[in-house]
C-alpha cells in the first residue's frame, strides 16, 4: 500500500514534460554571444577635451554608437538629462572581436568645476540577414549592452 505521492505513470509523464520545457527555457535565457564591450568607467576632460579607449571583448563584429548627456543620481539611478554639446568621434562604428576603438570627445558647452557627464556607450552584435525559405518562421534573439558611465571636468 502506497501512502502519498506519484505514482510511476504520472511520475514519468511529470518528467516526459518538464525536461523539454527545461531544456526549451534554458536555450531562451543562455545567450550564446552576448555583446561584450568595455568602456573605461571614468573619463576625465581636460580644457573640454578627452580621448579613452573601447574594446571588444566579444567573439563577434560589434555596431557600437555613443553619445554624451548631461546625468544624475537619483536614489542610486543614474537618470539621463539632455544631449550635451559636443562632438564625440567616433559616433557609430563597427569593430572586430579584440579589436579597440580610440573615442575622441570635444565638449563646446562651458562647464562647471566638478561636473559630471555620462557617456552612453551601446553595444550590439552584427548579425547577418540569412536568406530563410518561403513560409519559415525563424527566432532569433539579439542581446546589446549598455554602458553609462562618467565624463568628470576638474
Amino acid at each position: 500500500m502506497r501512502s502519498g505521492g506519484l505514482g510511476l505513470g504520472a511520475r514519468r509523464w511529470l518528467l516526459s514534460a518538464l525536461v523539454p520545457a527545461g531544456i526549451a527555457l534554458g536555450a531562451l535565457i543562455t545567450p550564446t554571444d552576448v555583446s561584450w564591450g568595455q568602456v573605461q568607467p571614468i573619463v576625465e576632460l581636460k580644457d573640454g577635451y578627452a580621448k579613452t579607449t573601447l574594446w571588444n571583448r566579444s567573439t563577434e563584429l560589434l555596431r557600437v554608437s555613443v553619445e554624451l548627456r548631461h546625468g544624475e543620481v537619483v536614489d542610486g539611478n543614474v537618470q539621463l538629462g539632455a544631449p550635451v554639446d559636443a562632438i564625440v568621434s567616433p559616433r557609430l562604428f563597427q569593430f572586430g572581436p579584440g579589436e579597440t576603438q580610440t573615442l575622441r570627445i570635444l565638449v563646446r558647452e562651458r562647464l562647471a568645476p566638478g561636473a559630471v557627464l555620462r557617456l552612453v556607450t551601446l553595444f550590439e552584435p552584427v548579425v547577418p540577414e540569412t536568406p530563410t525559405k518561403p513560409n519559415e518562421v525563424v527566432t532569433r534573439l539579439d542581446f546589446a549592452t549598455r554602458y553609462i558611465t562618467k565624463v568628470v571636468a576638474p
